[in-house]
């Protein structure tokens, strides 16, 4: 940062880095330049912005050179992390001048861990503000493609391998030129999501699909929304959209529960897994309340469930150099490190304490809008406690008092960070009541939702650690699989099921660490329960059929037991094996819905073209099994029910249910039965060949058992390897004997 003087003196704080930021463990560098020998007395006057303290440093009497930089190491300068005010008075020959500049002590990036805060670079930025921003956790920026400088921003993105989201309209995107394409083509290895602005009302899922296919890159789509509103009516316009993520940009900060209401929106349309982003891009903090209400901000929103949250780039540096939200930002890259959120611990006034949680290391954030207010936080059996200010600076530890740290709060959050301890169990106990006073205080689910799921729920969370718990949570779990059955026969419609099935897996989710807490052991192995998840996902593998969108719905809980499983073997490792039982428990039961969710319909909209109709056939496992005994309606392509179809397109259905035994009901005379499209002979050399057609449940070790055959035989007769995945009307050669 340069300070023009008269006397052709200039002075630079910080000249070893591109803007004015100094690590914890460095000196302070002042540079002064001087185009003609000068001697000045210089002192120096730091005061810290988060505490209003002064330092006041005397440089002493200095000679400058004639255009030569003079470097003047302050050793004795605040080495706390935060952001600070240099006025520098200088005396030379003719007078006293005295200037300020501001400039940042934060850490080196090696300690720094990345953090859910992405830029937003609305201008032209310096290349100076990309290593600054890069250097306290933020590694994402988000850049407008119809900015002229968008090539000069992408390139300075992918310099420091930082990741980009690229902003368009849907409309500027379908006038993509060729030259436009091969720019984005050229930054795909950096592109981390396309943020696409939609028309209103109108239908745009074949747009976004056409732009995704002639850019080429593998990056996902978010849809730019205002509000909760227009987020509903995208949803209803394009029921099939390919986007997953929604990105709520506004002018001011939302309130937190609009993250929880966007995806409520997206499950009743029969979609999970929304990931949602806050961006304010316009919003710039005026003082230190402000920018410590971001902090309150940004942990409400991780809390409410939000990914990312997004700031503009100017906030955290300007022209000016460094702004105070880089000290802030930096302290949460300190302590945060992109933990998960646990729930909250019981205060009381206006005092706030999420619990986040990295695999085993805790996060708890304390902070209230009144000064001196305290709270009592449960740490028994934690270790490695550290206090911390929002900074990053350490604290005393107060003394542990039956079991609790009290601590004072104030505005400014106080960071406390542990490994173990019952600090984990209690923030979960407050978000199973939350979770719990969520479904039971619903009027839908009171309506449509049988009463036994109701009074489950009320005694998990009236006594969610006394006798009982275990078998109360499995059975628990055993109600994802029947409401996802429930949809898919029509007894509960979508907008209740999916709802419903998104509530209960989340409280089933918040009773893990409560039950890592009770201290209970699962009684079968952890591997033994993945294993069973493992092959009912092979199940849905080899057996699901259709168009992309009818798998929509069994590809996502596919993903998401992967991500469970994933995660308690995480948990295992990390020496958490009960919770990590109780996840993989979880994930079964999540794979249990698989079954059922093979049988999803495609969303209702206008298709330019009607897809042929499948016919399932009767087989042990197979996914379409019909429900209580009784034959359903077969689907049409639009997701309908059929009520009268021609008598040519069907297979007579039988008024009572058949015991389990081959398919016998008739076929179309265009379509072989089902032995005559397994046994297709050729006779050689004393061997019959059998034409075997996939089937759905059907995979190599199954097909193998059927014709009492050798599994590496009938991997050698067709090509195949052990991990073959097989495709429903495959053929498959068998050689058995005479």
């Amino acid at each position: 940062m340069l300070i023009a003087l008269p006397a052709s003196v200039q002075v630079t704080l910080a000249p070893d880095q591109p803007l004015p930021y100094v690590y914890v463990d460095d000196p302070l560098i002042i540079e002064f330049y001087a185009e003609t020998e000068t001697d000045i007395e210089a002192t120096l006057t730091l005061q810290a912005s988060h505490t209003g303290e002064q330092t006041k440093i005397e440089l002493g009497q200095l000679h400058l050179h004639p255009d030569s930089g003079y470097w003047y190491a302050v050793h004795d300068a605040p080495r706390n992390r935060g952001f600070y005010t240099a006025t520098i008075s200088m005396k030379n020959a003719k007078d006293t001048i005295t200037s300020e500049s501001g400039f940042c002590r934060i850490d080196r990036p090696a300690s720094l861990q990345r953090i859910p805060v992405y830029a937003y670079c609305s201008e032209p930025e310096s290349e100076a503000a990309f290593p600054a921003i890069h250097s306290v956790g933020v590694n994402t920026f988000r850049c407008d493609m119809e900015n002229e400088q968008f090539p000069q921003l992408a390139s300075n993105v992918a310099l420091f391998d930082a990741d980009l989201v690229v902003a368009m309209t849907l409309e500027h995107a379908r006038q993509f030129s060729d030259e436009d394409i091969a720019l984005m083509q050229s930054q795909c290895d950096n592109i981390f999501r396309l943020d696409i602005s939609l028309d209103e009302q109108e239908p745009h899922n074949r747009d976004l699909t056409d732009v995704m296919r002639r850019i080429g890159c593998p990056a996902g789509i978010s849809i730019v929304v205002t509000n909760v509103a227009s987020f509903e009516e995208q949803l209803r316009t394009n029921p099939s959209l390919s986007a997953r993520h929604a990105t709520l940009m506004t002018f001011d900060w939302p309130e937190p529960a609009e993250v929880e209401a966007i995806k409520n929106v997206a499950a009743h349309q029969g979609q999970e897994g929304w990931q949602v982003h806050v961006l304010c891009p316009v919003w710039q903090p005026r003082n230190t309340e402000e920018n410590l209400r971001f902090i309150h901000k940004f942990l409400q929103y991780r809390a409410a469930g939000a990914s990312y949250i997004g700031l503009n780039a100017n906030v955290m540096t300007n022209d000016a150099g460094v702004r105070e939200m880089m000290s802030y930002l930096n302290g949460l890259a300190l302590r945060f490190r992109n933990s998960a959120y646990v729930g909250k611990l019981p205060a009381e006034a206006t005092v706030q304490a999420p619990v986040f949680r990295n695999e085993s290391t805790w996060f708890a954030a304390l902070w209230s809008e009144k000064e001196d207010e305290t709270i009592a936080v449960p740490v028994d059996g934690a270790v490695s406690l550290k206090l911390t200010d929002a900074l990053g600076n350490d604290l005393p530890l107060p003394e542990i008092e039956n079991g609790a740290l009290t601590i004072h709060t104030s505005l400014q959050p106080l960071y406390l960070t542990g490994n173990g301890g019952v600090i984990v169990g209690r923030a979960a106990l407050q978000e199973v009541a939350t979770a719990a006073n969520n479904i039971l205080t619903s009027e839908v689910f009171a309506n449509y939702l049988q009463p036994a799921i109701l009074d489950l729920v009320r005694t998990i969370a009236a006594e969610p650690q006394g006798s009982g718990s275990r078998l109360r949570f499995l059975e628990l779990l055993r109600v994802l699989p029947r409401l996802e059955e429930d949809w898919h026969t029509r007894k509960l419609p979508r907008e209740i099921a999916v709802p419903a099935i998104r509530a209960v897996a989340k409280f089933a989710r918040t009773l893990c660490p409560v039950e890592e807490d009770r201290g209970e052991r699962f009684l079968e192995p952890i591997g033994d329960t993945i294993d069973r998840a493992g092959e009912l996902q092979s199940l849905y593998l080899t057996g699901s059929a259709g168009t992309a969108q009818a798998r929509k719905r069994g590809d996502w809980i596919l993903g998401e037991v992967r991500r469970l499983i994933d995660e308690a073997e995480t948990l295992e490792q990390r020496g958490r094996k009960i919770e990590a039982a109780a996840v993989a428990t979880l994930a079964e039961w999540r794979a249990h819905c698989l079954i059922y969710a093979a049988q999803a319909e495609p969303p209702r909209e206008n298709m330019p073209e009607i897809q042929p109709l499948i016919l399932p056939e009767q087989t042990d496992g197979v996914i379409s099994q019909p429900a209580e005994g009784k034959e359903k309606p077969l689907p049409l392509a639009d997701g309908n029910e059929g009520e009268s179809v021609n008598e040519q397109e069907l297979v007579e259905e039988k008024e009572e249910p058949q015991p389990e035994k081959p398919q016998t009901a008739e076929i179309p005379t265009e379509t072989k039965t089902a032995a005559e499209n397994e046994v297709e002979t050729t006779e050689e050399s004393g061997e019959k060949e059998v034409v075997h057609t996939v089937k759905s449940g059907d995979n190599p070790y199954t097909i193998a058992k059927k014709y009492k055959v050798s599994l590496d035989d009938l991997l050698k007769w067709n090509n195949l390897k052990r991990n073959a995945i097989l495709r429903i009307g495959q053929k498959l050669i068998v050689k058995t004997g005479q």
